[in-house]
């Protein structure tokens, strides 16, 4: 009698847990991250070529793009997670922009840069005379740059772990856009999470700052003079290799000559997605996503010379 007292005396720690669990007052709950995790990819990427098909066969393909993700997701409790990503990509490349094809670089200059066509009427013109090629790589900003994106969202998971609150704020800047970002989402799991339907809406504030060719900003502001600023001691030829009357009335000019005044787009979007797990080798999966956009959606400089 005392061994089976002493046995019962031992078990009554457990005896108690194990009532505690059924009755729900002690029930252990995952976390939905158990620690800080990071995740760090560079990719490096180069190729070079010559007779570019976008330089009508003159010119160099060479480019090099250097960029670096970093992931890092930080646990605030047991529900709520925090993730931000951060992105950054270097780049340098032969484009066939060439915004001021008389600029240093065309010349057989190595340095190229947005001065190049932004203050070209500051440089003035060697000897007297504009030269050049518009076949060379010559394209000011677009040349080389460095694009920049963060990410940051939040999420929060039920009690039950069958539903996934969220909701994100990302920026990205490049030479000629900067864009702001914004969305939320909800996912529900059910039937055991067999089945997953999400529910996701965004939306998008972008900022274009268009280049322009030196022609085209000098036309403008010198009011269609083609004897004034960039267009002093140039000589115009026609489709014929002619030189043009530059007084002439059916002297060359652009067909359009206004700037984008509307440089904003606004892109609104919402996604709907359901998937079912059908076997263990098989998932169903069906989405649909709706995009309204408002603001600049092509690009407005097209030219027309005659």
């Amino acid at each position: 009698m005392k061994i089976v007292g002493f046995l019962l005396l031992c078990m009554l720690p457990f005896l108690a847990l194990a009532q505690n669990d059924k009755d729900g007052t002690s029930v252990f709950k995952k976390r939905v991250l158990e620690s800080v995790e990071m995740d760090i990819l560079t990719s490096f990427y180069a190729q070079d070529g010559k007779n570019a098909a976008v330089t009508g066969g003159i010119g160099t393909e060479e480019l090099t793009d250097l960029a670096t993700d970093i992931h890092i997701s930080i646990p605030l409790n047991d529900d709520d997670v925090l993730r931000i990503n951060g992105t950054v990509s270097a780049y340098t490349s032969a484009s066939s922009s060439n915004l001021n094809p008389f600029s240093g670089a065309s010349r057989g200059q190595d340095e190229d840069d947005d001065e190049d066509d932004d203050d070209y009427e500051d440089k003035g013109m060697e000897n007297g005379e504009n030269t050049g090629t518009p076949w060379a790589a010559s394209s000011g900003a677009s040349r080389k740059d460095t694009w920049a994106a963060v990410n940051a969202s939040y999420s929060h998971s039920s009690e039950d772990r069958n539903s996934i609150y969220s909701a994100n704020l990302n920026f990205a800047n490049e030479y000629d856009y900067t864009s702001f970002g914004a969305g939320v989402g909800l996912v529900r799991l059910f039937n055991q999470k067999n089945s997953e339907l999400s529910l996701n809406t965004a939306i998008y504030l972008d900022t274009w700052r268009p280049e322009y060719p030196t022609e085209i900003k000098t036309y403008i502001k010198e009011n269609g003079d083609l004897n004034a600023d960039f267009f002093e001691g140039v000589t115009i030829l026609n489709e014929n290799g002619t030189a043009i009357n530059k007084f002439s009335v059916d002297a060359w000019r652009p067909f359009k000559t206004s700037l984008v005044e509307n440089n904003k787009r606004n892109t609104y979007t919402f996604s709907l997605g359901f998937s079912q797990i059908l076997s263990k080798t098989t998932q169903l999966s069906v989405f649909s996503d709706i995009t309204y956009q408002t603001g600049w959606l092509s690009n407005a400089t097209r030219l027309f010379c005659r």
